[in-house]
């Protein structure tokens, strides 16, 4: 929440697909809309969102997992 701010109006839905590495950062390309919501700011404030996350504000992942890689598929709506 603290990287996504979205205060247009609608109700809008996009999925994001991302994977977190190890060291819990998120790297760019691997940022993906799977399921555009319709509006482009809307999806580009949940994409950049998904960059601010993986910028340094996730934990590394746990050491008995055994990925590299954690892929993720993530849903955004306002609130």
């Amino acid at each position: 929440s603290r990287c996504f701010r979205f205060t247009g109006a609608g109700r809008w839905q996009t999925i994001i697909r991302f994977e977190i590495q190890r060291d819990g950062t998120i790297p760019g390309s691997s940022i993906q809309t799977y399921q555009p919501s319709g509006n482009l700011i809307f999806d580009i404030q949940a994409f950049g969102a998904v960059e601010c996350a993986g910028a340094g504000r996730l934990s590394p992942l746990p050491e008995d997992l055994p990925y590299d890689a954690l892929p993720i598929q993530f849903t955004f709506s306002p609130s």
